[in-house]
């Protein structure tokens, strides 16, 4: 583990070779853990003898907003630092998703037109019911579209390309899959807010 704590070093030599600083993380504990989320799991444009090195670095504040002392991120980069510890192991699945989205396309990335309803079933992938607005109930899992501005999707089949329905807040969840029939979704399950990821 290196730690950097000038917001102005885009670089770090570690024996004998530099490196990039690639991400920033409000603690080394978290800066660890996403070492080895992607240790276990690289994500999916990563070569497979992928590796990390983790550099923290202090960004310090300023008002108005954070410092910036990565030089492969943009000015959007401060504001992943909202998402806590608490969230990533809630949602690791989604979380990994818009950390990669936001490494993508910086302050492009929109989550305008993501209904979080839907983020539970996304990263559990069980079978779910909708009632759409117009049309006839369908069923499948939930997934997500690429791009700067994504939307949940309804799959239909797993093994089927093309066969898919976007989700909106206009689309009511009226079922979850239990063995071979659909039951009314629990009350108690929790929402999380998109101030919660970005």
């Amino acid at each position: 583990m290196l730690e950097a704590r000038s917001p102005d070093i885009t670089r770090i030599a570690f024996r004998g070779a530099y490196y990039k600083i690639w991400d920033a993380f409000p603690s080394i504990s978290m800066a660890e853990q996403t070492a080895e989320d992607m240790r276990k799991a690289p994500y999916p444009d990563a070569v497979a003898n992928h590796r990390c090195k983790v550099v923290t670095v202090d960004l310090g504040r300023r008002p108005g907003g954070c410092g910036t002392g990565s030089s492969s991120r943009k000015a959007r980069g401060c504001e992943t630092m909202a998402m806590s510890e608490k969230t990533r192991r809630n949602y690791p699945r989604f979380s990994q998703y818009v950390l990669k989205k936001l490494r993508e396309h910086g302050n492009k990335f929109s989550m305008a037109d993501l209904d979080m309803r839907f983020v539970p079933y996304y990263e559990s992938g069980e079978r779910i019911k909708v009632k759409p607005k117009y049309g006839d109930e369908i069923t499948g899992t939930v997934g997500v579209t690429t791009g700067w501005k994504p939307v949940f999707l309804l799959i239909r089949r797993s093994n089927s390309l093309g066969s898919s329905d976007t989700l909106g807040p206009d689309d009511e969840i009226i079922g979850e899959q239990y063995g071979r029939k659909y039951y009314p979704p629990s009350p108690r399950m929790t929402i999380p807010k998109k101030s919660d990821f970005i």
